[in-house]
Formats: C-alpha cells, structure tokens, sequence
C-alpha cells in the first residue's frame, strides 16, 4: 500500500469511528424514549419491553465494533504520527498532522497556515513524496 493510501485509509477509520458514535447517541437517546409501562401492551416481542432489548442489542453490537476500530485506528495512528516526525521539512509536517492527525479539512489547513489552496495541494504532494520515502511503520 503507497503511503497516500495508508494516510487515507486512517483517515476514513476517524470519519468511520465517528459516524459509528453518533449512531450510539442516536439510538440511546431512543432507549430513553421508549416508554417503560407496565401495560400488557408493552410487554412481549413487539411490545416496548421487546423494542428496547434489541436496542441494547443493537448498541452493544456498535459498541464492540468502535471499540476494535478504535484500537485499530490508535495504533495506526502512532505509527502514522512516528513516520510523519520524521519528515524534514516543518512545512510539509505540518500539513501532514493537520490533514491526517487532526483532519482538518483543506480550506481550514490553508486558512490556518494563510495560504492558497493551490500552493496547499503542492506542498501536500511534496510532502506525501517525503512520507513515502522514509521506511513505514
């Protein structure tokens, strides 16, 4: 895999830990909206009762998945932040943090170092030229 691939890939494993978050809020703030009565309507498989067990289910489905992408992504993530500290030049390093560490998007990268989002694309090519060229992991 080239070095704009694994970059990109942990990138997507961020976005991907994040969706896979919010789903959970979204479905816990549903289990605190079914409501807990004790009418005979609400007992049984389609009932409340039988409604909030399989959103428990569901959440901790969800929750065993966040918790093996995110130790997938933490360890993807040091070796990533290893690699990037080795580039040489603090401008490319930068950007290379800023994109795949913090993943910020290009507008706030070029913003926040107050360049063009041309010049920003090129410095970005250098510096994935930089990361390829030391030895991974």
């Amino acid at each position: 895999m080239d070095a704009k691939q694994r970059l990109r890939n942990a990138y997507f494993l961020g976005l991907d830990v994040e969706a896979k978050r919010l789903e959970l809020e979204r479905l816990r703030s549903l289990m605190t909206a079914i409501p807990s009565s004790g009418s005979p309507r609400s007992r049984g498989p389609g009932g409340a009762s039988g409604r909030l067990d399989r959103l428990v289910a569901k959440c901790a489905a969800i929750e065993a998945e966040v918790e093996g992408d995110v130790g997938r992504l933490l360890g993807e993530l040091a070796a990533i932040r290893r690699q990037i500290a080795r580039v040489q030049d603090p401008r490319l390093r930068l950007v290379l943090q800023r994109r795949y560490l913090c993943r910020e998007s290009w507008e706030e990268i070029s913003s926040g170092q107050k360049i063009g989002i041309r010049w920003l694309h090129r410095l970005h090519a250098r510096a994935l030229q930089a990361f390829e060229g030391l030895d991974g992991r």
